[in-house]
């Protein structure tokens, strides 16, 4: 009995216990991850960015889409980064007042700006 009482305790073992458990946790948070990815993915919006090249030769982005929305860079790049920044500050405090923004669907058209 002495054998019996020993294998048993082996299977109850603490460090098999945390690794099981630990292993059920890692695939619940898997599972977490993937389905907070979607819902990141479903709250992808488009906002439309006004640029304007000033006289001192800056850029200034604003958009009709979200009141308060002002940038300025040295480049049209910079520019938009800035103002991507911007819109989701403004659309995390303004979040109710903010009017329906469109949703990115699987196909759209998107202008690639390059310096040469």
């Amino acid at each position: 009995m002495a054998m019996n009482e020993r294998e048993e305790t082996t299977d109850l073992c603490p460090q098999r216990y945390i690794k099981k458990l630990w292993l059920i946790l890692k695939r619940y948070i898997d599972k977490l991850s993937l389905s907070l990815f979607y819902k990141k993915r479903i709250m992808e919006r488009i906002v439309n960015l006004h640029i304007e090249k000033l006289p001192e030769g800056f850029y200034l982005a604003t958009s009709d889409n979200i009141q308060g929305l002002v940038a300025q860079g040295r480049t049209i790049v910079e520019t938009i980064e800035i103002a991507k920044d911007i819109a989701k500050k403004l659309i995390e405090a303004q979040e109710e007042q903010i009017p329906k923004l469109k949703i990115v669907n699987d196909s759209f058209d998107y202008p690639l700006i390059i310096g040469v």
